[in-house]
C-alpha cells in the first residue's frame, strides 16, 4: 500500500566525525538544538566537511562519450525490435549530449522507435525537435511524413515530402505543443472547502490537545468519496527513473526532452520544462555539489527555492472563490498554519507550521552533523545564485521532511514477467494531506496520478469522526507491537488507534 515515508538513513554516508566532534557530542543533550546548530555552523571541523563533501568527484555536466555508447545500445535494441531498450537508450543519449547534430539524429532515431509502436504523435514531436536543430534533416522530413500519413493528414504528408526535397524557405511553424503530451488530472472534490485548500467541504481542518492538528468529517461521507486531491508543492524525483518519467510532472513517457545544460533533468514537454526552470531548476542546473546531497535535502532545497511562486493567484481564487460549499465548513484562524482569515493554504507557509521535533526527537548527534553540513552545502549553491536562504532554514526543513515527507508510488506493469509492483519513484510535500493522522486501520485510501494525490474514503465515514491515514504499518501486515515501535522510530509517536488499544 501507499505510505507517508520518512527517508531512512541507514542510506547515508557517514563519516567518523564523532572524535572531531567529542566536546560538543559530551554536551548534545544538556544543550538546545539551535545552540548545538550554531556551534557547528561556526566550527572550524564543519566548514572542513562542507569543503570534503563540496571535493567529492561528482558532476552534473554532460559526457558525450556516455551520449555515444547509450546511442549504440539503442541502435543495437531497435536492430533486435527490442523498442522498448531502444527507447531508453536513445532517451539516455539526449540526457547526455552536447553536440547539436547528434541531438537531431538521437530525436529522429527515437521518433523512429515511437513509429514502430505507433505513437505517432510522439513521434511527430520527436520529427519536429529535430527539424528544429537541422531543417535540412531529410530523414526527419521523411519520417515525420509518414506519420502525417498515418494519421490521415495527406495535406501535411505532402508538404513535409516536398520538404524533404527542398526544405528551404519551408516553415516549421508547427505548434508542437499540441503533440507533447498533456499532464493528466485527477477527479478532485465535487465541492471545495473554502478554508481548506484542495479538502472536500465534507472534511474540515481540527485540533485537540491529544491529537493535534487533524481532519474531520463536518458531513456524513460515502465509501468512494474524494476527500482531498492536491498536487505536490515540491517533488524530487528518485535517479532511478531519470530517463522514464518527467522531472517535474512525474508522469511517464517515451519522449522525454533533456535539460540542455545539466544531465539532472528530463521533461515530457515543454511546459513542465519551463515550470521546472521557473521553480528550482535555475538554481540546481550547472550545480556540481548539488549531485552530493540526499533526495530529502535536495528537496528542502525546492521547497525554499519554490517559495515564492507556490501560491499563484489561480490558487488564491481556488481556495477563496468556490460557491455553494455548504454551510458546515468554517475558518479556523486558531489552527497553527491558517491565516488570520481562518483559511489552511497549501502553501510555504503550511509548510513551516509542520512539526520538525527538534526540541523534542532531534536526530541522533552523527545524523544531526551529516544533516548540518548538508545544509550548509545546499545554502551555499541558493547564495551563489542570489537566493538568500540561511543553512538553518534547510537544517529545519530536512528535519521536518523526516516525518512529513510522502513516498510517491506508481503502479508498474512488467511486461517479461506479466506482473504488477508498486515501486516508489519520487519524494513530495503535500501540506494540506499532512494534516491527516495515522490509524493502523485507516478510513481512506490513497492513489497517485503524477504529482497529485487524491485520497478517498475507503468506507462510510459518519459526521463528526476522525479521518485517518495509514503512515505504513497496518494492523492487516504487522502484530501491534511491531507496528506500534516502527511508528515511535520514525514518526514520535506511541499509536493508540482501535488497531492498537484492542
Amino acid at each position: 500500500s501507499t505510505q507517508r515515508h520518512g527517508e531512512e538513513m541507514n542510506c547515508m554516508h557517514r563519516s567518523n566525525n564523532g572524535g572531531r566532534y567529542s566536546e560538543l557530542q559530551s554536551q548534545f543533550q544538556s544543550i538546545s538544538w539551535r545552540e548545538v546548530l550554531g556551534r557547528l555552523l561556526g566550527s572550524q571541523q564543519l566548514k572542513q566537511d562542507v569543503q570534503m563533501l563540496e571535493s567529492k568527484i561528482a558532476t552534473v555536466c554532460k559526457d558525450d562519450l556516455v551520449a555515444l555508447q547509450a546511442k549504440e545500445d539503442g541502435n543495437s535494441a531497435f536492430r533486435k525490435g527490442d523498442l522498448e531498450t531502444a527507447i531508453q537508450s536513445y532517451t539516455k543519449a539526449l540526457l547526455w549530449c552536447t553536440a547539436d547534430d547528434t541531438r537531431a539524429i538521437l530525436f529522429c532515431n527515437r521518433a523512429a522507435v515511437l513509429q514502430k509502436q505507433q505513437t505517432f504523435g510522439l513521434a511527430i514531436a520527436d520529427c519536429t525537435r529535430a527539424l528544429g536543430i537541422d531543417p535540412t534533416y531529410v530523414k526527419a522530413w521523411q519520417r515525420r511524413a509518414q506519420c502525417w500519413t498515418a494519421l490521415g493528414k495527406p495535406s501535411q504528408a505532402a508538404a513535409d515530402m516536398a520538404a524533404s526535397i527542398d526544405p528551404f524557405p519551408r516553415s516549421l511553424s508547427l505548434d508542437i505543443l499540441q503533440y507533447e503530451p498533456m499532464t493528466r488530472v485527477p477527479e478532485g472534490p465535487p465541492r471545495l472547502n473554502p478554508y481548506l485548500q484542495h479538502a472536500s467541504c465534507k472534511v474540515q481542518l481540527a485540533h485537540n490537545q491529544r491529537e493535534g492538528r487533524h481532519l474531520i468529517a463536518c458531513e456524513s461521507v460515502h465509501a468512494g468519496e474524494v476527500l482531498v486531491t492536491e498536487s505536490a508543492l515540491a517533488v524530487f524525483l528518485l535517479p532511478g527513473w531519470l530517463t522514464s518519467r518527467c522531472s517535474w510532472c512525474l508522469q511517464d513517457s517515451p519522449s522525454l526532452i533533456p535539460c540542455l545544460d545539466c544531465s539532472q533533468e528530463m521533461y515530457c514537454s515543454l511546459r513542465c520544462q519551463a515550470r521546472a526552470q521557473t521553480q528550482y531548476h535555475r538554481v540546481e542546473c550547472r550545480s556540481d555539489s548539488i549531485v552530493n546531497l540526499l533526495p530529502t535535502v535536495r528537496l528542502a532545497l525546492r521547497l525554499v527555492l519554490s517559495a515564492s511562486c507556490s501560491t499563484t493567484q489561480a490558487d488564491v481564487e481556488a481556495v477563496a472563490d468556490v460557491a455553494d460549499t455548504g454551510r458546515l465548513c468554517v475558518p479556523t484562524p486558531d489552527i497553527r498554519g491558517c491565516t488570520s482569515d481562518g483559511i489552511f493554504r497549501s502553501d510555504y507557509r503550511a509548510v513551516t507550521s509542520l512539526n520538525h521535533h527538534l526540541d523534542d526527537r532531534p536526530p541522533a548527534f552523527l545524523e544531526f552533523v551529516q544533516y548540518a553540513v548538508q545544509a550548509e552545502v545546499a545554502a551555499k549553491i541558493a547564495a551563489g545564485h542570489g537566493v538568500a536562504v540561511t543553512a538553518e532554514d534547510i537544517f529545519v526543513h530536512i528535519n521536518r521532511l523526516r516525518t512529513n515527507v510522502y513516498a510517491v508510488t506508481a503502479l508498474l506493469n512488467d511486461k517479461r514477467t506479466d506482473s504488477v509492483t508498486q515501486e516508489k519513484i519520487a519524494l513530495a510535500v503535500y501540506p494540506t494531506c499532512s494534516m491527516l493522522n495515522h490509524s493502523c486501520r485507516p478510513n481512506t485510501i490513497l492513489q497517485f496520478c503524477g504529482r497529485s494525490l487524491t485520497i478517498r474514503a475507503s468506507q462510510d465515514i459518519p459526521k463528526g469522526s476522525a479521518v485517518w491515514n495509514c503512515y505504513g504499518p497496518h494492523a492487516g501486515h504487522m502484530s501491534s507491537q511491531t507496528r506500534r515501535e516502527i511508528l515511535r522510530e520514525q514518526y514520535f509517536f506511541d499509536c493508540r488507534c482501535i488497531a492498537c488499544e484492542r
